[in-house]
């Protein structure tokens, strides 16, 4: 009588101790067969969760030409006119 584990061999390196059990009160002729496995399980990498893309071909629409050109002109006119002596002076130029 043979009774065995079955294991894939990928796996085989992760068994540490098997025994049989003759005694084991089972009502079967078989014996009862216990390993002790030690799993080295690496931690699983997530991707980067990144921002959904811009639809860059929106820009070839000329009602979202439009809006971002009116946007982009507001926050100039919001931006300070010294603001761009203050950077040349930060430069040293």
């Amino acid at each position: 009588m043979i009774d065995l584990v079955l294991i894939e061999r990928r796996w085989k390196s992760s068994i540490r101790n098997c025994r049989t059990y003759q005694g084991a009160d089972i009502s079967s002729d078989h014996s009862l067969v216990m390993c002790k496995l030690q799993a080295r399980l690496r931690k699983s990498q997530q991707k980067n969760v990144s921002k959904p893309q811009t639809d860059i071909e929106a820009l070839n629409l000329p009602e979202t030409r439009q809006a971002y050109t009116e946007e982009l002109n507001r926050r100039l006119e919001e931006q300070p006119e010294d603001a761009t002596t203050d950077m040349d002076e930060r430069l040293g130029n």
